[in-house]
């Protein structure tokens, strides 16, 4: 159960959080793990989410996942006490400009 597994990492460190109002995930997809944090007690819960169908499989959450890239993404700056960044670096984009990178 891959919620479980993820939950995991946040109960091993749940030390380092400064409270539990406010997290952000990062490729969130359907928000499986932003309900799962909701569940534990946090009282804001957002995403970020390229793909509109996952979006639009995220039930009442919808509303607080933002559909398109984190860089685009409208959240400022150290407002959040926890963000999730889960299975995500496989789907990072070759920007031109990155091509060269050794």
């Amino acid at each position: 159960d891959i919620t479980a597994s993820y939950m995991q990492y946040v109960h091993t460190h749940s030390s380092l959080l400064p409270s539990k109002k406010k997290a952000l995930e990062i490729g969130c997809g359907s928000g499986f793990f932003l309900n799962a944090l909701q569940g534990w007690g946090f009282e804001e819960v957002y995403g970020v989410e390229p793909s509109t169908e996952a979006v639009n499989k995220a039930g009442a959450l919808f509303k607080n996942i933002y559909c398109g890239f984190f860089e685009e993404a409208p959240y400022e700056a150290a407002t959040f006490d926890l963000i999730g960044c889960f299975q995500v670096l496989d789907h990072l984009i070759e920007r031109e400009e990155d091509a060269n990178f050794p």
